[in-house]
């Protein structure tokens, strides 16, 4: 499991100050594929995979580690990090479907299955807000589009 040392109101001044924290995270907390969905939600349809990061709505999260998967088999395939404002976005991902994994010390991880399409008017503009929620809950975290 991803372990932050940081304090969450420490993250975005360390994240502004430093552009290799995804690869201090990477090497020491590899992102590995987890699922806590007890039923999988249809994917969420996208043109491109960016949004925002939120606990459950309320306030943004900075420095949430987000792993993209492969549907099938769950290779990681792109990895990146909120930035101060909980926000992330992944350049130049193909068409296909995925599995969007996102961690964040004290909270469930999410697992959001994403289907990339190519551009249309039903999916272009659209992105994705992860609501996070603390670990322990009956209920976890989840993707929606905004």
């Amino acid at each position: 499991m991803l372990k932050l040392l940081l304090p969450t109101s420490m993250c975005g001044l360390f994240l502004l100050g430093s552009g290799s924290l995804l690869a201090q995270l990477s090497a020491r907390d590899p992102v590995v594929y987890e699922s806590h969905n007890q039923i999988d939600p249809r994917p969420l349809k996208l043109h491109s995979i960016s949004g925002t990061a939120t606990d459950d709505g309320r306030a943004l999260i900075p420095a949430v580690i987000i792993g993209l998967f492969t549907d099938l088999g769950h290779k990681l395939i792109a990895t990146t990090l909120t930035d101060s404002k909980g926000e992330f976005a992944m350049a130049h991902v193909s068409p296909g479907k995925y599995r969007l994994v996102a961690k964040f010390d004290g909270f469930c991880p999410a697992n959001v299955p994403i289907l990339v399409e190519s551009t249309n008017l039903l999916t272009s503009g659209k992105s994705l807000k992860l609501h996070m929620r603390p670990g322990g809950i009956d209920t976890c975290s989840f993707g929606s589009l905004k």
